[in-house]
């Protein structure tokens, strides 16, 4: 018999888009070498199933990307800006957008959705602030 698994990672919604990567980038390359695992992102959680021994290898790879935000001490702030402002802060190609991000440390994401006000910043608490 096939014997399947299941665990729970914990791991605030905020760390979910960096375990996915770039365009879910990370979740690709995991589903492509452990098509057996399943991923569930949850609210505070990260759900796997599958095969023991792969779970247990992708449970690893994910435990060790929150471990690296834990480490850095990474911390995560939503703020709003009016999204009159956004063209401003992010400049012409991007150029005012990457000089705070390469002065600051901070990774720093604005809405694709025209509703959405909120400006998500991800660094260290230094950087943030």
């Amino acid at each position: 018999a096939n014997a399947l698994t299941a665990v729970q990672i914990n791991a605030p919604h905020w760390m979910h888009s960096v375990v996915k990567g770039e365009r879910s980038a990370n979740v690709d390359i995991i589903k492509k070498s452990h098509p057996d695992v399943r991923i569930f992102f949850r609210d505070d959680h990260i759900a796997l199933e599958g095969p023991p021994e792969e779970v247990e290898l992708v449970r690893s790879q994910v435990q060790a990307v929150i471990d690296d935000l834990r480490n850095n001490n990474t911390t995560y702030l939503e703020l709003e800006i009016d999204p009159q402002y956004y063209k401003q802060l992010i400049g012409k190609n991007q150029i005012r957008l990457t000089e705070i991000q390469e002065q600051t440390g901070c990774d720093i994401r604005f809405p694709f959705v025209d509703e959405s006000r909120f400006v998500k910043l991800m660094g260290t608490q230094e950087s943030v602030d």
